[in-house]
């Protein structure tokens, strides 16, 4: 197994606009949403940015997990 069995290309988004994690998150949300990954982009962006809250992903060099 390895990262590429949960991801594609079309999931990845190496610009971002935003330049805080909770624009990041939505944006990313929405990329899920329209890939038909999840159902509903705000409340995954919501779960997300509580989860972040809880515990940090970013690595400190402009890429989180």
């Amino acid at each position: 197994m390895n990262l590429a069995d949960f991801t594609s290309l079309d999931l990845i988004l190496p610009h971002l606009r935003s330049s805080d994690a909770p624009g990041a998150i939505r944006e990313l949300s929405d990329l899920l949403a329209r890939g038909r990954r999840i159902a509903d982009a705000g409340a995954f962006a919501r779960a997300a940015t509580e989860r972040e809250e809880f515990l940090d992903t970013d690595t400190g060099v402009g890429v989180a997990f």
